[in-house]
């Protein structure tokens, strides 16, 4: 039971470092409530991306790295959608991924939202907050116009970034939440 207990408080301590730095970054260049990201940041990180490619996966990535779980065997530096979820519906050791029909799933701070746009999966999102009775999640994304605030900002080579905060109905038709097993000692290898 005290095993069981420490792996959850590792997974929340995880989860709070990955939504933390989804948020710094949505606060960073916080001007008249709109929030500003350099598209430059995303693609470095990531190791490039093809124009029209998955700036929210590569910001997801950055979160993840930011809390020290890039390089440490949960993640690595993704820049698309599939890869995340192949990571976590394959590898049960990496998390699990909790489909659109496990409307009990109660999404957590920490948690992936991935989110189905009619014949592909589109968009991937960290869950910052989860209302007390689990029905309503906040999430910030890159590169997701239409949020609760938010601005486009291209950098000297054209390159755009955008990351939004937004609440929605925790299980809208389409969503997916990938639960990492975050862990301490795997985020503590990785910074060292």
């Amino acid at each position: 039971m005290l095993a069981s207990g420490a792996a959850d408080q590792d997974r929340t301590d995880g989860a709070r470092l990955v939504a933390e730095a989804a948020e710094a970054a949505c606060r960073e260049g916080e001007d008249d409530g709109r929030y500003h990201w350099k598209g430059e940041r995303f693609r470095a990180y990531v190791g490039g991306i093809a124009p029209g490619g998955a700036w929210d996966a590569a910001f997801v990535s950055w979160c993840m790295g930011e809390a020290g779980f890039v390089g440490s065997g949960l993640v690595g530096r993704y820049a698309t959608v599939t890869s995340y979820l192949a990571r976590f519906t394959y590898d049960e050791e990496a998390g699990r991924a909790h489909g659109t029909s496990e409307k009990d799933y109660v999404p957590k701070v920490g948690d992936l939202l991935v989110l189905w746009a009619g014949t592909r999966y589109a968009r991937i999102e960290v869950v910052t907050a989860v209302s007390a009775d689990g029905l309503t999640v906040t999430t910030v994304s890159g590169d997701a116009p239409g949020g609760e605030a938010g601005s486009y900002d291209r950098d000297a080579d054209g390159w755009g970034g955008y990351v939004s905060r937004r609440e929605r109905e925790a299980h809208d038709l389409g969503t997916t939440y990938l639960a990492p097993s975050y862990s301490a000692d795997a985020a503590s290898a990785a910074r060292t």
